[in-house]
């Protein structure tokens, strides 16, 4: 193909569009070489020089297989730790996740072929400096771990340090380990308390050790990796002279453990980045986790005393703080969402999922109120499990809620609403207060409060209704609004949208005692409405009174022996949202 001949082959084609991209006018720019193992085709296209005063070329080869597999970009002299993107002499062009838009031909050879101009544009004179060393530092960990092997155990630690200091460390030994984390904290009883979160027993810390150190690097670290015999000295050159200091310190005390983590957290990162590095003494295993804060950590051996040289790992860091959990979360009103307290009364089958998600979504402070204990019969469609079951749904999901969500405060009352009124400071400071009971005792209360005291937080009231294909939450904005006239005297809702006998309620052997049937899809559904009215009012606190409904499977209603008599579906729909003012306001 090198001649210009047309050919129909896939080969043939992808040749074609590189030439005609590289050397349209068949210069001789591209020349062709001999083919390596695993080849078809290989050219080779003369560079101009990099920033380094470097003259290099790149070879281009075509794999077997092309084009379901991509063409190779080799630059000689190898550029390593020279040229961002290229490990060794390869260029790297996709990212983890990434790969070509298309596998025709001509378009995978011009995207592999514009990917490789970007990389050689950063090893270019005209390419800032500044430029340059950002490429390398998002890359830092790929860099390092190409020489340091990956440690099989993650540093996790329940809080990010607010300075460079010694971490005190947990972890069990040997196979009979259950601890996926070694656990990390400057404070040994927030390490005790994070423990417990974690195995659900208090537990005492016996023989704790200061085995980690967490270094906020003031200076980005060289993307050239540290050697086992450098890495105290290169990172304390990435320090303040203080921090550096205390660094100094560390390292002599602790010089005798077998092993010790150094976490570095990076710089003018967001969210925060920290690369941690485990430093073992030559002849530990690297599956071997010595046993810290345990009896056994008393009978540690020694490193010193063995003589051995270090070897370095990276291992995973989880850092137990507010910007790293909610880093994939783009909500931009997530600083009011950390500094809301909602209010809830009622965790049954609709109000314990959208507790979850008001969790999830960023709120900060969580009250839960229900008197009611978990039964056999709630575990079909309820957040809770089987464990739970005899306890106060209130205390078992708010101890399952924190343990999830260590960042927020999650605190319940297991007792009736009208019980947990008499406390006169149940609604100071509370942003809105969520009904979701179902009972028109409750949500009378509430309303009549609300219009009576002109209550300064936002009221919301939902409920699901029979068969869970309709799903309702009226927002109230502060002040004295009532919705209790959009209602009959028995509770039913005046502008319902299904029509049921017995008003769907099926009864129990006990005097007007009964449920209203719904699977745990249709609530799901139902939940997510009403934590997304709950979050756009934090977000965005409402002027006027709104009205939030959604709809699905208007045909599942029918066949569960329910009438629809709402407004008609969107052609096309089978599940829609809706938000209007309240009825006749």
């Amino acid at each position: 193909m090198a001649d210009g001949t047309a050919s129909n082959t896939a080969l043939d084609r992808g040749i074609e569009r590189l030439f005609a991209l590289l050397d349209p006018d068949r210069e001789g720019l591209l020349s062709r070489r001999a083919t390596l193992r695993g080849e078809v085709a290989r050219f080779r296209l003369a560079l101009p020089a990099d920033y380094l005063g470097q003259d290099r070329a790149v070879d281009v080869s075509f794999p077997i297989g092309f084009p379901d597999a991509d063409l190779a970009f080799r630059v000689m002299p190898s550029p390593d730790l020279e040229w961002p993107h290229v490990l060794g002499d390869m260029a790297c062009l996709f990212g983890v996740g990434e790969g070509p838009a298309s596998r025709e031909p001509e378009a995978l050879v011009e995207e592999c072929v514009a990917r490789f101009s970007r990389v050689v544009k950063l090893a270019m004179p005209s390419t800032p400096e500044a430029e340059r060393q950002a490429e390398f530092q998002r890359e830092l960990a790929t860099y390092w771990g190409r020489a340091m092997r990956p440690d099989s155990r993650a540093a996790h630690l329940p809080s990010r340090p607010e300075h460079s200091t010694a971490l005190w460390a947990f972890a069990d030994s040997g196979r009979r380990s259950t601890m996926p984390a070694t656990l990390l904290s400057c404070d040994q009883d927030q390490l005790a308390r994070s423990l417990e979160l974690r195995t659900g027993r208090r537990e005492r810390m016996r023989a704790p050790a200061a085995a980690g150190f967490y270094a906020k690097l003031t200076h980005w670290p060289s993307p050239r990796p540290p050697t086992a015999a450098s890495v105290l000295k290169a990172v304390a050159q990435w320090l303040s002279a203080a921090d550096a200091e205390q660094l100094r310190s560390w390292a002599t005390r602790t010089a005798g453990l077998p092993v010790r983590w150094l976490l570095l957290e990076l710089p003018d990162t967001t969210p925060t980045q920290v690369l941690g590095i485990v430093l073992r003494a030559g002849d530990v295993n690297a599956q071997h986790h010595p046993a810290y804060g345990r009896r056994a950590g008393r009978r540690l051996p020694s490193a010193v005393a063995r003589g051995a040289s270090a070897q370095l790992g990276l291992c995973a860091v989880d850092v137990v703080a507010e910007d790293e959990i909610f880093s994939r979360n783009p909500e931009p009103g997530l600083a009011r969402l950390r500094a809301a307290n909602v209010l809830m009364i009622g965790v049954g089958s609709l109000g314990s999922p959208i507790a979850r998600h008001l969790l999830r979504a960023g709120v900060g402070r969580l009250t839960l109120v229900d008197p009611k204990r978990m039964r056999v019969s709630n575990l079909g469609r309820h957040e809770l499990g089987a464990q739970a079951v005899g306890q106060f749904k209130a205390h078992a999901l708010a101890a399952e809620l924190q343990k999830d969500f260590v960042t927020a405060r999650v605190t319940s009352i297991a007792a009736s609403l009208q019980e947990a009124m008499q406390d006169p400071q149940l609604f100071d400071k509370v942003d809105i207060v969520l009904v979701t009971t179902g009972e028109l005792d409750s949500e009378a209360v509430l309303w009549e409060y609300k219009r009576r005291k002109s209550a300064a937080w936002i009221m919301v009231q939902a409920w699901a209704e029979p068969g869970g294909g309709v799903g309702h939450a009226l927002v109230a904005p502060p002040g004295s609004f009532d919705a209790q006239p959009l209602f009959e005297m028995d509770g039913t809702f005046r502008f319902q949208y299904t029509l049921w006998p017995n008003r769907g309620m099926v009864p129990l052997p006990a005097c007007g005692v009964g449920y209203v049937p719904a699977g745990p899809l249709a609530m799901g559904v139902n939940a997510s409405l009403v934590a997304n009215a709950v979050v756009r009012a934090l977000v965005e606190p409402p002027t006027e009174p709104a009205w939030h409904t959604t709809v699905s499977e208007v045909e599942r209603i029918t066949s569960m022996g329910g009438t629809y008599i709402g407004p008609a579906p969107p052609v096309g729909y089978t599940q829609w949202t809706q938000v209007q003012p309240w009825p006749g306001s």
